[in-house]
């Protein structure tokens, strides 16, 4: 598979640390995700990425960036885009979603179409950041795998049982910010 048991390839500089505000590079989630990221681009160069993580670490050449709060991005409403055939990268971005006058059905029907319509898809979002999307994910079985923080980071699913589950994670306990990620995933071969 794609992305299981991938090693950390990506340190975080001092000046990174410093330097790139709301995307906290010096998180234990956002070492990972850019791992994920890069790995993700080198295989399927996505055609979007939905929020403006990557351009921060890696260089999206002509990926359009879609984040109505970064400036990084093009200030468009996600939701209306046509996604039919195209490889999407998401990293730490649907569980905003719902927030500035939005819903949980709202991004739940978002993302539901976003599977369905892209080629390929990889999505990433913290577990214990919102418990109603983390019901929604799991309950409509979506593939996906999991990352959780154990002194390195641990690949886990349905097929690799581990000491824990994702649902165990809390958000900022015991490590800062996101201590499991979950990743949803379309023709990530």
């Amino acid at each position: 598979m794609f992305l299981k048991g991938i090693s950390m390839d990506y340190k975080i500089s001092k000046s990174e640390q410093t330097t790139q505000g709301y995307n906290r590079p010096g998180s234990t989630e956002r070492a990972i995700e850019v791992t994920l990221g890069r790995r993700f681009y080198a295989e399927h160069k996505p055609d979007i990425e939905l929020g403006a993580v990557m351009p921060y670490y890696h260089n999206t050449g002509d990926t359009r960036i879609i984040d109505k709060t970064d400036r990084q991005g093009e200030k468009l409403d996600a939701s209306t885009l046509d996604y039919t055939g195209l490889s999407v990268l998401s990293i730490s971005t649907i569980e905003h979603f719902w927030e500035n006058g939005g819903s949980h059905q709202t991004a739940q029907d978002f993302l539901t179409r976003l599977f369905h319509e892209s080629r390929t898809l990889l999505l990433t979002f913290p577990i214990g950041w919102d418990k109603e999307l983390e019901k929604f994910v799991f309950g409509e079985h979506f593939p996906f795998f999991a990352y959780y923080w154990d002194k390195e980071w641990i690949y886990c699913d349905d097929t690799n049982p581990t000491k824990y589950t994702v649902f165990d994670f809390k958000y900022n306990s015991p490590k800062p910010f996101g201590n499991a990620i979950v990743c949803i995933h379309k023709n990530c071969s």
